[in-house]
């Protein structure tokens, strides 16, 4: 049997309920983020297997930016930026399907948090109420994860964070910023790859300045295949051609 190491094109993040309290402040959902150990997650639950993200768009994607500075692990910028909020004692749920690997990344972001002094309660529920209770914008923050089954942003950056969409569509988050409505439509319509490219970079500029989501990591995935199997070749995106696959 070989082994193929892929990296697909897959981001886990959370999402923040941008329209209710506390979420609804720019510098407590900042706080947030630079209180996360990202690397701690990917160390400990994923073994090293993922990587830290800064973006949602996986750098496999068309348009990914990876420019962008993302928010590094700062426990003592995550307490700066909850002072400026001015939001002391709230306690907030983050929510999870039941996925084992979740719940322990869960458990890290739980105890990060304390540390900047936010109190948390992790919240487990089966799929389908995760679903229906995330469309509802019934929770504070929950894991998610998407893969970009084109290859190219629009397919991440719209469905997941276009006011049009705000809901069970995609935009969970409930995220509704006029000027990335702007670029992402402007990144959905021309037929120009570097206008294209410049969208899109702009709104991952915006998504790191209000931080609506917070990218935790791109996870790595391994395929075990037969030796009699030929032909076959891994795509990214997950979705694999097996045509030209024989067997002996």
């Amino acid at each position: 049997m070989s082994v193929w190491k892929i990296v697909p094109e897959l981001a886990e993040y959370l999402t923040l309920n941008t329209q209710k309290t506390p979420l609804d402040n720019a510098d407590f959902r900042k706080a947030l983020h630079y209180a996360i150990d990202k690397q701690s997650i990917v160390d400990t639950v994923y073994m090293g297997k993922a990587s830290v993200a800064k973006t949602i768009v996986n750098p496999n994607v068309f348009g990914s930016n990876q420019t962008v500075e993302g928010y590094p692990y700062n426990p003592e910028k995550a307490k700066e930026y909850l002072e400026k909020s001015g939001i002391s004692g709230e306690t907030i749920k983050i929510m999870s399907n039941d996925n084992p690997v979740r719940l322990q990344a869960a458990q890290i972001i739980q105890a990060n948090l304390k540390e900047i002094g936010i109190n948390s309660e992790i919240e487990t529920v089966e799929w389908g109420t995760y679903l229906q209770l995330t469309a509802q914008g019934q929770y504070d923050i929950f894991i998610g994860g998407w893969v970009s089954g084109t290859s190219d942003s629009d397919i991440v950056l719209f469905p997941l964070l276009h006011s049009s969409y705000k809901g069970g569509a995609g935009n969970r988050a409930l995220y509704d910023n006029l000027e990335y409505d702007k670029l992402v439509e402007l990144g959905r319509t021309s037929v120009e790859g570097e206008k294209r490219i410049e969208a899109y970079a702009k709104a991952q500029e915006i998504l790191q300045e209000e931080t609506p989501l917070i990218p935790l990591y791109y996870k790595n995935d391994n395929i075990g295949l037969s030796k009699k199997i030929k032909n076959f070749v891994p795509e990214p995106n997950t979705i694999h051609n097996f045509a030209k696959v024989d067997k002996e």
